[in-house]
């Protein structure tokens, strides 16, 4: 038996980049990004003098798994270099490979690294008025 949709709504402030309803939230702070960085030796040159900032955040509204349903949240990148690395995000494969993702930038400018499991990269210029579509199939998504 499937299970019926229901309609929600929520507010995403546009200044803020927080979604008013979210349901989870995360800060992920340099320590926990150390191992994603080439030169690890910047990174510890940072903690070490007793600073671990926030690389980036994302706020969460998600909806019961149900065929159909849409999930989605909002990651607000700062802005920041390690060495001469920008901050990034972790990056993930998916559970569902077969879903489509949409990545909007709302303000400054990035780049969306998307890679195969097989070692294919694939690179994309985000500004605010760039929308790129995304089916899953085995990719990783890094956010620069």
């Amino acid at each position: 038996m499937s299970q019926t949709l229901k309609p929600y709504s929520t507010i995403l402030d546009f200044k803020t980049g927080v979604i008013k309803s979210y349901k989870k939230e995360a800060r992920v702070k340099l320590s926990v990004l150390r191992e994603f960085f080439n030169d690890r030796e910047a990174v510890d040159q940072i903690l070490s003098s007793g600073e671990d900032p926030v690389v980036y955040e994302y706020f969460e509204h998600s909806q019961p798994e149900v065929e159909g349903q849409i999930n989605f949240g909002v990651t607000t990148m700062y802005p920041g270099k390690v060495g001469k690395e920008y901050y990034l995000t972790r990056g993930h494969y998916h559970a569902k490979e077969n879903a489509t993702e949409l990545y909007m930038g709302l303000t400054g400018e990035g780049i969306m690294i998307m890679q195969t499991k097989d070692g294919e990269s694939l690179i994309y210029q985000s500004d605010r008025v760039t929308l790129c579509t995304f089916h899953r199939s085995g990719l990783i998504a890094q956010l620069t």
